[in-house]
């Protein structure tokens, strides 16, 4: 694995020198999402009351982050939408990692940190404005919870590294095919959980998914409900510290793949 800080640097210069115009309308973009997010999300005031919901500044920083960030990683690799641009990108004068490396950098911390910039500047700015124009009140960004801005951002960093993986395996409109992956992934996934429970609990049901009436004259434990809580908390932190770097190593070899 062939790593060299001058030829990273002089990669994402280049890349910065040819797409220049592509990030200022891609700020420009998200700036103008950021404010219409804060604007939609006035329409949540209950009645008889001038107060936007709490959650409106989760809201808009998780669509520009998760949803935003998603699109732009899903489609990183444009170069690879044809031979020509594919093998061009393929030639560049820098290694598998370094390549991989710059657009991960790309899409998961310097994205990261332009969405955060627009949101701390964006939301306040926005929200004063609208607010005094359709005469709502939001809340300050110094209240809102930090909290759930951390989970919004582990959830970024789960969601990113499969759709990185993926973006590495679809040359041609990924967008919509990680679409429809991660859907037959999801399905997959919740029907495995399915079986496996109804095998383990399975004097539990009649039939296939038919609960009896043991199921419901039962009562889990207090320690069972506690840990089993304690392990779902748990479960996204321990998937990030070892799946993740798993997924990243396969982009990894799935890049060295498309040099042979």
């Amino acid at each position: 694995m062939d790593f060299s800080i001058t030829r990273l640097f002089n990669l994402i210069k280049k890349d910065f020198i040819i797409s220049r115009k592509f990030l200022l309308l891609l700020i420009v973009s998200l700036v103008a999402v950021c404010a219409l997010l804060v604007f939609f999300t006035s329409d949540g005031v209950p009645m008889n009351s001038n107060q936007v919901p709490p959650d409106a500044g989760e809201i808009v920083f998780g669509v520009l982050l998760i949803i935003g960030g998603s699109v732009i990683t899903a489609t990183i690799f444009r170069e690879f939408r044809n031979p020509p641009e594919r093998l061009k990108f393929l030639s560049l004068p820098a290694s598998n990692f370094e390549k991989v490396f710059s657009k991960w950098l790309y899409t998961l911390p310097f994205y990261f940190l332009v969405v955060c910039v627009i949101f701390i500047v964006g939301y306040p700015l926005f929200s004063s404005l609208i607010g005094s124009w359709i005469d709502v009140e939001y809340v300050h960004l110094q209240e809102l919870r930090p909290k759930y801005f951390g989970y919004l951002g582990l959830s970024y960093f789960l969601i990113h590294s499969g759709i990185f993986m993926f973006s590495l395996f679809y040359n041609r409109f990924p967008l919509p095919k990680i679409i429809v992956t991660g859907f037959f992934l999801a399905i997959a996934g919740f029907a495995v959980i399915a079986l496996l429970t109804r095998i383990i609990f399975y004097d539990h049901f009649q039939g296939f998914f038919r609960g009896t009436e043991l199921m419901f004259s039962k009562q889990l434990s207090n320690d069972f409900q506690i840990w089993m809580e304690m392990f779902l908390v748990k479960l996204p932190y321990r998937f990030a510290m070892i799946g993740v770097p798993f997924i990243w190593l396969i982009s990894y070899f799935k890049m060295k793949e498309k040099e042979l």
